[in-house]
C-alpha cells in the first residue's frame, strides 16, 4: 500500500501463523515539506510479509521505484508461498526461506533497475527496502538502504537492520560519533539501494518470533525524527498496536516532518488468544539452549541482539550417545565445537580435560581448517554445537563490523588460553 500525494494512508490487519498470531498496522504520511509521498508499504498477513520501501528519483521516480520494488518481491514470494510451512519445519529449510528472501529482493531491484532504463523519465530512480516474513515462530528480514527494523523485546529495542549509508561506515570505523552523524553533511548518502545498479548485496536474518514481540519496519523519516532507541522503547511500551503508527508518524511531523513518514507495527501473541499476551517470553524449544549458551561464550560478547542472531544462524546441533567421538586427532577440523549439554573428554598433547556446558574445541579452525591436534569422546549424553567455519568466514566478510567484533573476541581467547599453557604449573 502506497500513501497519497498529500495525504495519509494506514492500514490495520490480523492474521495467524503456525502457532503464533500477528497484528499489524501501517501508515503512511507525506510529512510537513515535501509535495510528494516517494514511500511505500505493504501488510500481508496471508503471505505473513510487511515492506517498507523509500524512493528517490525526484518527480515520480521514486514513487514508481517504491511501488515497484514492493509488489516484486511480493510476488516472488507469493509464488513460493505454498512451501513456508514445510520449509520451516527445518533447519535447512530455513535456509532456504532466507534465500528465498533475497531471491525476491534481488528480483525487486533487477525490476527499478529495468524499468528505469526503458524509460528516460525515470532515469536513476531507486529505492531502500526493509522486509519482514513472518512464518509460525520464525522471521526473516531482507534489507537494503536506510530504512530500518526494530526488535522490541522484554522492554529493550533492537535495531536489527544495518544503515547502508557512508555516515553509518564513518561511525563504524570509529570517525565520527553517533551524535555527529546526524549534522553530517552526507547523513542520507546512501551506499546501497535498490535500483541504481541491476544488483544489489542483501541483508539477511532469520531469528525467532516471542510472544509480546513488537516489531517496527520504518522509513528514515521516523528513524531520523528519533532521539534514541530507548525513547522508541517506551513509545512502544505506552501504546496499544493498533495506534502505534499514528503516534509515532505524529511525532516525527511535531519534530519537523522533513522527510516522507512511514511505520510498519506488527506484534505477536500465541493463538488462539483474543488479546495479546505480554508474557511466557520462551524461545522455541530448538534454539533456547543454544542462544543462551552462545550469549554466554566468549565468541559472542558485548554483540547486539542481530549479530548473536547472526552467530546462532551458524549453529549446527549434534546428539552423541556414550563413546562416539565427534572427532579424532588427525581429522581435518573446519569448525569449533561447543558444549550444549552432557560432557566430552579432551585428550591431546596437553593431556585429558573434560569439557561440559559452555566449554569449546577447535576456535581455531573458525579461521583456518587444519588437522586435530586433539581427539574428543562422549562420556556421557552430550549435545553439542558447531559453528561452521566456512560459514563463519562467510560472515565476517559480508558484516565486517560484525566480524570486527568476533575476530577481536576470538583474539582475546586464543591469547589467554597461550598464556594459561606458559604458565608453569603449580608446585
Amino acid at each position: 500500500m502506497t500513501a497519497g500525494r498529500r495525504g495519509a494512508e494506514r492500514q490495520l490487519s490480523m492474521g495467524k501463523g503456525h502457532g503464533m498470531r500477528y497484528i499489524a498496522t501501517g501508515l503512511s504520511d507525506v510529512g510537513q515539506k515535501r509535495e510528494n509521498n516517494e514511500d511505500s508499504f505493504l501488510i500481508d498477513n496471508d503471505l505473513g510479509l510487511y515492506v517498507v520501501c523509500d524512493g528517490m528519483g525526484g518527480h515520480q521516480g521514486g514513487e514508481v521505484a517504491s511501488r515497484l520494488a514492493v509488489d516484486t518481491a511480493a510476488r516472488v514470494l507469493e509464488e513460493s508461498h505454498a512451501s513456508f510451512a514445510d520449509l520451516v519445519k527445518t533447519k535447512d529449510g530455513r535456509n532456504a526461506l532466507v534465500q528465498l528472501v533475497e531471491t525476491a529482493i534481488e528480483a525487486a531491484c533487477r525490476e527499478v533497475f529495468s524499468r528505469a532504463n526503458a524509460d528516460p523519465r525515470l532515469r536513476g530512480m531507486g529505492t531502500t527496502l526493509t522486509l519482514l516474513l513472518l512464518v509460525g515462530d520464525f522471521a526473516v528480514m531482507g534489507h537494503v538502504g536506510d530504512s530500518r527494523l526494530y526488535l522490541y523485546r522484554q522492554g529493550q529495542v533492537h535495531q536489527l537492520s544495518s544503515d547502508h549509508t557512508f555516515v553509518a561506515s564513518l561511525i563504524s570505523s570509529g570517525t565520527i560519533s553517533p551524535e555527529d552523524a546526524k549534522r553530517h553533511p552526507y547523513a542520507s548518502v546512501l551506499t546501497r539501494s535498490l535500483g541504481v545498479q541491476e544488483t544489489v548485496l542483501v541483508d539477511t536474518l532469520l531469528f525467532d518470533v516471542l510472544p509480546g514481540d513488537t516489531m517496527v519496519l520504518c522509513s528514515d523519516g521516523l528513524s531520523g525524527a528519533l532521539e534514541s532507541p530507548e525513547e522508541l522503547g517506551m513509545i512502544l511500551e505506552e501504546n496499544h498496536v493498533e495506534s502505534l503508527p499514528q503516534t509515532l508518524v505524529d511525532l516525527a511531523n511535531v519534530r519537523g516532518g522533513s522527510d516522507n513518514v512511514t511505520v510498519v507495527c506488527v506484534r505477536s501473541a500465541r493463538a488462539p488468544a483474543d488479546t495479546l499476551l505480554e508474557q511466557d517470553f520462551e524461545l522455541s524449544a530448538e534454539n533456547k539452549v543454544e542462544l543462551k549458551v552462545l550469549e554466554s561464550s566468549f565468541l559472542c560478547q558485548e554483540l547486539r541482539m542481530d549479530g548473536l542472531l547472526r552467530v546462532l544462524n551458524l549453529a549446527d546441533v549434534t546428539a552423541l550417545a556414550i563413546g562416539e567421538r565427534p572427532l579424532i586427532r588427525g581429522d581435518s577440523s573446519d569448525g569449533m565445537l561447543l558444549v550444549i549439554r552432557g560432557r566430552l573428554r579432551e585428550s591431546g598433547p596437553l593431556g585429558e580435560r573434560d569439557l561440559t556446558r559452555g566449554h569449546h574445541a577447535q576456535a581455531t579452525a573458525l579461521i583456518n581448517p587444519h588437522a586435530s591436534e586433539v581427539s574428543l569422546e562422549a562420556v556421557e549424553p552430550t549435545w553439542l554445537i558447531r559453528l561452521d567455519g566456512p560459514r563463519f568466514r562467510r560472515l565476517i566478510q559480508r558484516r565486517p563490523t560484525l566480524g570486527v567484533r568476533l575476530l577481536r573476541n576470538l583474539a582475546r581467547q586464543l591469547s589467554a588460553e597461550l598464556i594459561q599453557q606458559a604458565e608453569p604449573p603449580p608446585s
